[in-house]
C-alpha cells in the first residue's frame, strides 16, 4: 500500500497548479450571456475550492500550515472576487466567496478523515 503522504512535494506541486487554473479559469471572459448564469456555479465552486483544500491538508502534514493554507485558499477567493469586480466581463457575488469557504472546509475535512482512517488501518 503506498503511504497518502509519502511525497508531500508533489501535492504542494499539484496545489499551486490548481490554483493557477482556478485563477485563470475565474479572470477569462465566460463566453455565456450574464442572463444566464450557470445553475450549478456554486457546486463549482465549492468543488474547485475542495480540491484545493483536500490538496493542501495532502501537501502540509502538520495542521497548523494547513491552516494557514486554508486561511490563504479563502483569501485567495475573496481576492478573486474583488478583481472580478472589475471585470466588465465577470461577476462579483458575495455567495461565491462563501461556496469558496465552504469547498476549502470540505476538502479539508475530507482528507483529515482519510488520513485518519488510512492511519488506523495501518
Amino acid at each position: 500500500m503506498i503511504a497518502l503522504y509519502s511525497n508531500p512535494r508533489t501535492y504542494r506541486w499539484l496545489w499551486l497548479l490548481a490554483m493557477t487554473f482556478i485563477v485563470i479559469g475565474s479572470l477569462i471572459p465566460l463566453s455565456i450571456p450574464d442572463e444566464a448564469l450557470v445553475p450549478g456555479d456554486k457546486l463549482q465552486h465549492i468543488a474547485a475550492y475542495a480540491l484545493l483544500g483536500l490538496l493542501a491538508m495532502l501537501a502540509f502534514s502538520s495542521l497548523p500550515l494547513a491552516a494557514i493554507a486554508a486561511v490563504a485558499m479563502v483569501g485567495l477567493g475573496v481576492a478573486i472576487e474583488v478583481v472580478q469586480y472589475f471585470l466588465p466581463w465577470r461577476q462579483f457575488e458575495w455567495l461565491d466567496m462563501a461556496a469558496n469557504a465552504l469547498g476549502v472546509a470540505l476538502g479539508m475535512t475530507m482528507a483529515a478523515f482519510a488520513r485518519t482512517r488510512l492511519l488506523r488501518s495501518t
